[in-house]
């Protein structure tokens, strides 16, 4: 069963390896909704998407986890940066063949950031 898993994973990336032109090749990002929530402080309020975000590195090469960038999409233009972050997805090393975990929090200052679907890594944030 983990070398049939390890196999479609392989597969997966490959095919979307080149999907995104500032996205690290190959690595593979598996994210779950966890909760919608908002702040308010103030005259100052913002909403936000939690999720459960898996970070997989199938390449022969180890990924330095600082160099990486998270945004959650609602659409192919309307993204989320990252309001909080566990440290384990942004220090270190990301070995070869190895997975990552943590949470991740995206606000917004409208709700629109409930919509969010999509979580996506990259070198540079756009």
């Amino acid at each position: 069963m983990k070398s049939l898993f390890i196999a479609c994973t392989m597969l997966f990336s490959a095919a979307c390896g080149a999907a995104v032109a500032n996205a690290p090749a190959n690595l593979l990002v598996y994210a779950q909704s966890k909760s919608e929530g908002s702040m308010w402080a103030g005259s100052k309020s913002a909403f936000t998407k939690t999720f459960d975000v898996s970070i997989a590195n199938p390449t022969d090469q180890d990924i330095d986890l600082a160099t990486l960038c998270l945004r959650a999409y609602a659409s192919d233009t309307q993204s989320f940066g990252v309001d909080t972050v566990d440290d384990l997805l942004t220090k270190g090393w990301l070995k070869k063949g190895s997975t990552v975990s943590g949470v991740v929090v995206f606000s917004s200052g409208k709700r629109d950031v409930y919509q969010a679907a999509m979580v996506k890594v990259f070198h540079d944030c756009p």
